[in-house]
């Protein structure tokens, strides 16, 4: 399958600060992709650089197979349609707000016009052509500049926090929408979210950002610290890791919470980063148990659900055992 992206190599600085270091990236053509991470991770810059704001200072960047250059830009940005996290609305009617994109790109006023009434259609804004952007409500507010974006019906969606400022019911309608834009319409569509659960409900598959890097895995378990001991031993105050290679580089470690082994029995003999603590928390989190145990710091836990689960109850001992597989560096 072709991919809508391929980036290889790819950095991006502001001041000289690099916020992207990205290795290899493929974003499948005709996909669902989430870039999920903390705030200040990178997730805009790199939707940004996918909408064609800006381009790679070093590395390569394809779209639908041909290599992205600056004399490009013009032409790419108008096959993508991008949603900011905090979009701005002009000083005029929704239908004309929702409308202009369209002139711009040469539509007949007639053209604009019904196509724009489409887009408020599929948000559920009928009604609301003639008010002004200062009669709306933030949730409001979002979903004509929505509109505006399924108006233009772009090669590419990309959003950025889509959910920002929605109540619960227009996040399902959202999230139906995104839905129907790939399943129906077959369009690729990536969108930013600090929200996993929230991601997982719609993608084909998550990319997880951390200090402008893909990650093996979502940051559930972040511990800041250093190296020690020769490089063996990652510090992170109240807990320590044997990272079991030597290594001079990292000051953050993440453990993926599927990978850890655990009991509510003394085990795991004379093997290295066992953790004995207390479970604190209990849930469901769709198809996996959480367990929250507090083990000189605080670790989530992921479990396939089973007839063992039941067994577990707050406040009951618990064993931690944290294998090189589950340990990722950066």
């Amino acid at each position: 399958m072709i991919a809508s992206y391929s980036i290889k190599d790819v950095s991006f600085s502001y001041s000289n600060q690099p916020v992207l270091t990205i290795n290899t990236l493929d974003i499948p053509a005709s996909s669902v992709i989430a870039l999920v991470g903390p705030n200040g991770s990178g997730k805009t810059t790199l939707l940004h650089l996918l909408a064609f704001l800006i381009i790679p200072q070093k590395g390569l960047l394809s779209f639908l197979g041909a290599k992205v250059s600056a004399s490009d830009l013009i032409n790419l940005r108008r096959r993508v349609g991008l949603l900011p996290q905090n979009p701005y609305l002009f000083k005029c009617s929704v239908l004309e707000n929702v409308a202009i994109g369209l002139k711009l790109r040469g539509f007949s006023r007639h053209e604009a016009r019904k196509m724009a009434i489409e887009g408020l259609k599929k948000v559920r804004m009928e009604g609301y052509e003639s008010r002004w952007p200062n009669s709306l409500s933030g949730g409001e507010a979002q979903r004509v500049a929505l509109a505006r974006t399924l108006a233009l019906n772009p090669e590419v969606f990309l959003f950025d926090e889509p959910a920002n400022h929605l109540d619960l019911e227009s996040v399902k309608r959202t999230e139906q929408l995104i839905l129907n834009l790939n399943r129906n319409e077959k369009k690729t569509v990536v969108f930013t979210s600090h929200n996993l659960a929230f991601a997982q409900n719609l993608t084909d598959f998550v990319i997880n950002i951390f200090q402008g890097q893909v990650v093996p895995t979502a940051p559930y378990n972040l511990f800041r610290g250093q190296i020690q001991h020769g490089g063996k031993v990652f510090d992170a105050g109240a807990v320590q890791f044997d990272i079991s290679k030597t290594t001079e580089r990292g000051t953050c470690l993440m453990v993926d919470p599927s990978k850890i082994s655990f009991s509510t029995q003394e085990e795991f003999v004379n093997l290295p980063n066992v953790f004995h603590g207390r479970i604190v928390s209990i849930s469901l989190l769709r198809d996996v148990v959480k367990i929250e145990a507090l083990a000189g710091e605080r670790f989530e836990i992921h479990a396939p659900i089973s007839s063992d689960i039941t067994s577990f109850g707050i406040g009951k001992e618990i064993w931690l055992h944290i294998g090189p597989n589950a340990m990722t560096l950066i």
